[in-house]
């Protein structure tokens, strides 16, 4: 947790800068001062560029959603209209924002309220309140990855072009925060600890205005910490097929430091205590490894197994939030007829050349009828919509 906020701490500064030394100040020795960065500078690279992100995945996204083709002769038996897609992925994006800003302000309630008298017995008050806080953002943010898994009708692939928009929205709201929202950072942790500990009091008059800026860096901390979270799973999990063939530690080295087998770098050697305590490592964090691989499994797989017995088309949503499922469309996807076969298929077919060539006339129509008459035989006449003499073989 430490080494996390931490990054976020050095992340921050390379836009807010440090607060000006003062002095009597320990803390204020350890690194010179560092200006906050001028806003021209960071003006493309932490607003345009993440906004230009966000472009680039709602598009897709909204024409993945855009129902194209669908009319009432293709589904006579339904009722149409149009779904709300953007209002969607707006509620999945900022709802865990939310859920994090209200976890937050209870936690500070409580670390001010509690966090001095506890802390005198319980040593780790302060981190079991970040532990949990942090939790809470991983599990909103995967809870609601279901909520737009079961929006978009249990597909997959919507779902999962759905979350990377989603956070590309947050990461947007996270840079503008740090870029116009945030002051100076101090070179020490004492706000950071004074926020999960109540001990506001040993910051002076910083105690007024601090409070408010740790708030908002608390919110950005925990959504790139879910967000992170997630991601870094789902490489791990990735990467367990190449782990489990035999000798691809070797494999690795070999790769990595071009040394043939016989020449590898050799293990440490370790004491019988140490590899007791290394073997019961390996044990534990192989236990958490794959219960995380089969939560994330159950998240995925549950809803798909038991998604069928829900009648999506039957539920009323407000807003049109639901995406309809089972639609017939020229959904662009290759699973229905697309451009003139959709008109007059059999007009496209083959028989649609003998028709163009009797009006052209001439010696060479008994040529182009005959390759009429070909098209007819083949097995992709009635997909094809072209006329006969456009056909190729």
């Amino acid at each position: 947790s430490a080494s996390w906020i931490g990054f976020c701490r050095l992340t921050r500064t390379r836009i807010t800068g440090y607060k000006r030394k003062a002095l009597g100040d320990p803390s204020a020795k350890l690194s010179g001062d560092a200006p906050r960065a001028h806003f021209t500078n960071i003006f493309f690279s932490e607003i345009i560029s993440p906004l230009l992100l966000i472009v680039v995945c709602l598009i897709p996204y909204l024409f993945i959603n855009a129902q194209t083709g669908v009319n009432e002769n293709n589904n006579p038996d339904k009722e149409l209209e149009a779904t709300n897609s953007l209002i969607r992925v707006g509620i999945v994006a900022f709802a865990p924002v939310a859920v994090n800003a209200g976890v937050l302000g209870g936690m500070f309630a409580l670390a001010c309220c509690a966090g001095p008298l506890l802390s005198m017995c319980c040593k780790k008050f302060g981190a079991v309140l970040a532990a949990i806080a942090h939790a809470i953002a991983v599990i909103m943010l995967l809870a609601f990855f279901e909520v737009m898994f079961f929006l978009e009708g249990w597909s997959f692939s919507k779902a999962v072009l759905g979350m990377i928009t989603v956070v590309a929205i947050q990461r947007f709201v996270y840079k503008l925060i740090i870029a116009l929202a945030l002051t100076r950072e101090f070179k020490a942790d004492a706000s950071n600890i004074a926020w999960w500990t109540g001990k506001w009091y040993a910051m002076g008059w910083h105690t007024i205005s601090q409070p408010g800026r740790e708030f908002l860096c608390k919110i950005t901390e925990l959504g790139y910490f879910a967000a992170d979270f997630i991601l870094g799973h789902i490489l791990l999990f990735i990467m367990l097929p190449p782990l489990l063939v035999p000798y691809i530690d070797k494999v690795h080295s070999v790769m990595l430091f071009w040394l043939r087998p016989s020449r590898q770098i050799r293990p440490p050697i370790y004491s019988l205590k140490q590899t007791k305590l290394r073997k019961r490592r390996v044990i534990r964090y192989s236990i958490l490894y794959f219960t995380m691989l089969i939560v994330f499994i159950a998240l995925i797989a549950g809803p798909l197994v038991a998604g069928g017995a829900l009648k999506l088309e039957e539920m009323k949503i407000e807003m049109q939030l639901l995406q309809p499922s089972k639609m017939e469309n020229n959904d662009t996807r290759g699973y229905t007829k697309t451009g003139r076969t959709l008109e007059d298929p059999e007009a496209t077919a083959g028989g649609g050349g003998i028709d163009s060539t009797e009006s052209s006339g001439g010696g060479g129509g008994s040529a182009t009828e005959s390759a009429g008459a070909d098209t007819t035989d083949s097995p992709f006449a009635s997909d094809n919509p072209f006329p006969a003499r456009y056909v190729m073989y």
